[in-house]
């Protein structure tokens, strides 16, 4: 079975006022299962838990879309499905 980007609901995140959230965390708490969460350019300070299925996409070049983790781990999974796919995950450094 191939998944339809248009047959499932979109949210947008992104740095600025237009988007739908401006942190991926925001997106995912208020999301509902099988959501696509669509990241723009910009580098996002959270550490984030994905509890539920859903795909969470960078919509532009895989450097210029970054989860910079605030604490030990980007991405916490605590579903059996999700897909993370075009983001850059990097541990945020102090200093």
């Amino acid at each position: 079975m191939t998944s339809n980007l248009y047959s499932k609901k979109t949210v947008v995140v992104a740095k600025s006022d237009t988007a739908d959230y401006t942190t991926i965390a925001e997106a995912i708490k208020n999301a509902q299962p099988e959501t696509i969460i669509l990241g723009k350019p910009g580098i996002y300070r959270e550490s984030i838990v994905i509890d539920k299925s859903l795909e969470i996409l960078g919509d532009g070049k895989v450097s210029d879309i970054v989860i910079e983790a605030t604490n030990l781990n980007c991405i916490l999974m605590q579903t059996d499905y999700a897909i993370v796919r075009g983001l850059t995950l990097r541990e945020c450094t102090v200093g």
